[in-house]
């Protein structure tokens, strides 16, 4: 207070200094008063008051008071026993602790300590919670360093990351943790500090640490888009330089069937042999239509949406795949309804999708003999039995695709029409299904899977039926 005691006895708490709002008190403020304090403990009880703020000589300071009744030799409570703690600089502390915990735990990276010795985890903010899948009320000290971490990242961090941190006093790199509910593996800019006692020794291990799953992901499509820019270039360059093979070789076809011609009609009319030119001719012939295909398949065209056969455009892809499918698969297309099921689409674009589709049931079946069966149906909804949600009621095409290939797991099946997922490594590049989906949805169709491992898949894809189609040149 400032004062000697001979200034301060026989003083009221007013005269010495103190707020009278303190002494007297305040109901509308719910400051009780000292002097209510002092009837209290003249009544015999103890008060306790942790946090009791003064105005001490024009300096505001924090008390933890105890006052409590003087009692006679017989018991007599005769005065007031008080003894008040100056507690200014510890409760500045806690508020100051306070505010970094509040910081700390609104930061959205993952921050947490652990103790050196036994690597037990003390803290973990929010955001770290989250993270690891740690529940808010669950104890964080039952879980050790390891537990957050994968295998990897756990033989790094015993390895490099603690042992370089207690050298260099800190370490920072990439890591990761994991999420202890479903072990998925999260990616994360890490900085490790080791924190030291008062005898110089390590005692505490503390993390602040970025999670990057986001960047990583737009890296890694970054990468791919790459990648597919560098494809499609040389898909470029190949379609241009088949249109230019495809030329030169139907000149030699041409030429072929020409002479083949001219032997079967001038020189072998009563040759036995001439059953030899005549397979020669239709193996000319044939070859002439699959370069015509190749041709037909890379040149560029305008997307154009008119009336179009999907059955036609069916048979074509088969015949394209024709020499590849001879050897992995029995194929067959069968067409359900008499009548024509037209719709209104760019042939392109339905040829590009038909390719993928069927290239993936042969990818699906290599290496074993398989079936490829080919289903052209019509179906009709209404409006509280439709299949799928993008699907309007009305008339559709049902074009079903069903291999007897390896199928897929339901994890698989959920992600095949993500860009750029694959499960077929270096030959894929995870835009063939993604492609599929937006071509069918260009056109206002839906498409949807079924599929077993070991089994094999069935692809089911409805487009809009139109009312008529001009006839196929």
């Amino acid at each position: 207070m400032g004062k000697r005691p001979d200034e301060i006895y026989g003083k009221t708490d007013i005269e010495n200094g103190w707020d009278p709002e303190l002494v007297k008190g305040n109901p509308a403020k719910g400051i009780k008063g000292f002097e209510q304090d002092d009837l209290d403990a003249l009544s015999g009880k103890t008060i306790h008051n942790p946090y009791d703020p003064a105005n001490v000589c024009g300096d505001i300071r924090i008390f933890d008071t105890i006052k409590l009744p003087l009692k006679s030799d017989k018991g007599d409570i005769i005065g007031v026993f008080g003894i008040a703690r100056d507690v200014t600089e510890t409760k500045r502390l806690e508020q100051e602790k306070k505010r970094l915990v509040e910081i700390i735990d609104s930061s959205p990276n993952f921050v947490g300590f652990a103790d050196a010795k036994d690597k037990r985890i003390q803290y973990v903010n929010k955001a770290g919670r989250q993270m690891c899948g740690i529940g808010s009320d669950e104890d964080i000290t039952k879980l050790k360093i390891e537990d957050l971490h994968p295998a990897g990242a756990n033989h790094k961090l015993s390895t490099e990351i603690l042992p370089v941190a207690v050298r260099d006093k800190s370490w920072s790199g990439e890591c990761a943790f994991k999420n202890i509910k479903d072990n998925k593996e999260i990616p994360v800019l890490m900085v490790v500090i080791p924190l030291m006692n008062p005898n110089g020794e390590i005692e505490i291990l503390a993390t602040i640490s970025q999670d990057i799953s986001k960047l990583k992901k737009e890296q890694y499509e970054r990468l791919n888009l790459e990648k597919q820019l560098y494809q499609s270039q040389k898909m470029e360059a190949i379609g241009s330089l088949s249109g230019s093979i495809a030329h030169d070789m139907n000149n030699i076809f041409s030429a072929i069937s020409a002479y083949t011609s001219l032997f079967l009609s001038e020189y072998l009319k009563n040759d036995p042999k001439k059953d030899y030119i005549q397979k020669v001719q239709d193996l000319g012939k044939k070859g002439a239509d699959i370069v015509n295909q190749i041709r037909k398949f890379s040149k560029p065209k305008e997307i154009i949406f008119e009336p179009i056969d999907i059955k036609p455009v069916v048979e074509d892809i088969l015949n394209l795949l024709q020499i590849r499918l001879r050897h992995i698969a029995a194929t067959s297309v069968t067409v359900i309804p008499k009548q024509r099921l037209p719709i209104m689409g760019d042939a392109t674009q339905i040829s590009q999708m038909l390719l993928n589709l069927i290239s993936n049931s042969c990818d699906a079946m290599e290496g074993k003999w398989g079936k490829l069966d080919i289903t052209i149906d019509e179906v009709s909804f209404l409006q509280n039995a439709l299949p799928l949600p993008e699907l309007k009621p009305g008339r559709y095409l049902k074009l079903t695709i069903k291999d007897t290939g390896r199928g897929m797991t339901s994890e698989v099946k959920k992600r095949i029409f993500d860009t750029f997922f694959t499960t077929k490594e270096d030959n894929g590049t995870g835009l063939g299904l993604s492609i599929v989906k937006r071509v069918i949805s260009s056109h206002n169709g839906a498409i949807s899977v079924d599929s077993k491992l070991d089994k094999g898949t069935s692809f089911y894809i409805y487009f809009p039926v139109i009312s008529n189609i001009p006839d196929r040149k």
